[in-house]
């Protein structure tokens, strides 16, 4: 579904009514193959899963296809990529009043990373940590604390604001408390 302002609005007045609040998630920097298809210049390369490798032009559907669409990262180096996100962000934090924002930061996929030409020879898990630290000022600046996925609290030097919440979705063989403290 697509929503317009305007429906955003009227989903959080009447979610509001019934006591139900409602917390954007954009999955950033992996999940976001779909946002290449508009703006190309913003994720990666990464030819071998998204289909490019077998085509001439990039394919919607062959770039969205399951699984593959996890694959798909933002550039987490490019100026361009912040300046999208700083004016996307500003758009969500004035639409969604809640004090909550979901962003995800799971399923980052080392290998697609590795094989972007502009990426080359750069460990996923700094670019990961050093593109989440850059997002985390943007929502102390907006009032916003954020939510991610597990994986996030074992990126390198990295530390979360405090309230930060944290969902874990993989297996307890996953789970590392004194990372998840070290986090915090």
């Amino acid at each position: 579904a697509v929503y317009n302002q305007t429906d955003i609005a009227e989903l959080i007045t009447y979610a509001s009514d019934m006591g139900i609040r409602i917390v954007p998630e954009f999955d950033i920097p992996a999940h976001t193959a779909s946002w290449g298809v508009g703006y190309p210049e913003l994720t990666i390369k990464c030819p071998t899963v998204s289909g490019e490798q077998n085509s001439a032009a990039r394919n919607f559907d062959q770039s969205m296809r399951e699984k593959l669409i996890d694959k798909i990262a933002l550039d987490p180096v490019k100026k361009d990529t912040f300046d999208f996100l700083l004016n996307f962000l500003s758009e969500v934090f004035a639409l969604f009043p809640d004090e909550y924002i979901h962003l995800g930061g799971d399923e980052v996929n080392g290998p697609c990373l590795s094989t972007d030409p502009g990426l080359k020879g750069k460990q996923s898990a700094v670019l990961h940590s050093q593109f989440t630290k850059r997002i985390l000022p943007l929502l102390e600046l907006n009032k916003k604390i954020p939510m991610f996925w597990d994986e996030v609290v074992s990126l390198p030097d990295i530390k979360l604001p405090k309230g930060s919440l944290i969902q874990f979705w993989r297996g307890q063989n996953e789970l590392h408390l004194p990372t998840v403290y070290r986090a915090s």
